[in-house]
């Protein structure tokens, strides 16, 4: 009866060691497989570490070929308007004027010409004529008119 204990405890035995030599076997190869890919995502990120390096280089060239345009073409638009300028003074000149500043002076208000008659021009203004009432002060006729001399 010992014997045969012992001899289906040497099977369990025999058994339980082929299935951790097994388990030892899958677990080796999770790890090779983990290792595997550890190491590819630190090539990758290698890669893309100098991938990025790269970019990085390339966006500052860029950068600096952008302000350098902008600069040469800021230096060109002034010197274009310097020429016009310049231009506008010779011309004006050559004709007796004098430009002072690129605003156009004020200008007066607006005229009115009643029956196309240009004696009778007048300036309105908008308070000017508010009052409706035939007292002779600034009347109907409008402000400036001949019958409030």
């Amino acid at each position: 009866e010992l014997q045969t204990k012992l001899a289906e405890s040497e099977a369990k035995l025999a058994s339980v060691t082929e299935a951790a030599i097994t388990e030892q076997e899958e677990a080796e190869k999770k790890i090779a497989s983990l290792s595997n890919e550890i190491e590819e995502t630190k090539q990758a990120s290698k890669v893309s570490t100098a991938q990025a390096s790269t970019l990085e280089e390339e966006l500052s060239k860029l950068r600096q070929e952008l302000e350098k345009q902008s600069i040469e073409f800021r230096t060109k638009l002034e010197e274009e308007i310097a020429k016009v300028k310049a231009e506008q003074e010779s011309t004006s000149m050559s004709s007796g004027e004098k430009i002072e500043s690129i605003i156009p002076p004020e200008t007066p208000p607006a005229a009115t010409v009643e029956d196309g008659d240009a004696s009778s021009e007048k300036f309105s203004t908008p308070a000017a004529n508010e009052d409706d009432e035939d007292d002779g002060d600034w009347g109907d006729d409008g402000w400036g008119s001949d019958d409030d001399l």
